[in-house]
């Protein structure tokens, strides 16, 4: 009796449930606005913007700090103006709105190029960041750059690439070239056009 040869689709299949491989590759949203188009290599950002992307997370203060801060939420933000302090672009400052109560200052960030907070390439602004989780019996690493540019209408627009090497219920896996766009709205100042 002869043995049947699995497909290669099935093959394929047993391959990837074993090694734990995928790939989450999101498309740009067709409907997004044009990209401010730059002769320089850090995109003017500068604005004021909802904290919430306009799909409800991830919030602009985390992506861009890449931090929490201890007892806040960063639900619990308001508006976050975003300014470049110096012309050539070395430096940026976020000053962030406590939506709690009136009796909260304002959280000032400085990000500085040269500390590698940031860095720019081809009009956008490139934060890179490693994350670890560790849930128990599922944890991992993710890590990527997270890819800002300005849109025509004000609006700020990210593309993040990332990895994820990681573990679930003791099954190695990796998930490599995955791709998520994000947008926030500027709640104030015009469309942008760099030069």
């Amino acid at each position: 009796m002869a043995l049947a040869h699995p497909s290669p689709f099935l093959t394929c299949t047993i391959l990837i449930c074993i090694s734990g491989c995928t790939s989450l590759k999101q498309e740009r949203p067709t409907d997004w606005p044009d990209v401010v188009i730059t002769n320089h290599e850090c995109p003017d950002i500068s604005g004021t913007y909802i904290n919430q992307s306009e799909r409800g997370e991830p919030s602009l203060f985390h992506e861009l700090t890449g931090t929490e801060r201890s007892g806040l939420s960063t639900w619990e933000l308001g508006e976050i103006s975003i300014q470049w302090i110096d012309e050539s672009r070395q430096t940026l400052r976020l000053i962030i709105d406590d939506k709690r109560s009136g009796e909260y200052e304002p959280i000032v960030e400085l990000l500085r190029k040269s500390k590698g907070d940031f860095s720019c390439e081809n009009g956008q602004l490139l934060i890179a960041y490693r994350e670890k989780s560790d849930l128990g019996l599922v944890g991992g690493v993710t890590s990527g750059t997270r890819r800002f540019e300005q849109a025509v209408d004000g609006s700020l627009l990210r593309e993040d690439r990332y990895d994820v090497v990681g573990q679930f219920l003791a099954v190695p896996s990796v998930s490599s070239d995955n791709r998520a766009y994000y947008r926030w709205p500027q709640v104030s100042g015009t469309a942008k056009h760099d030069e």
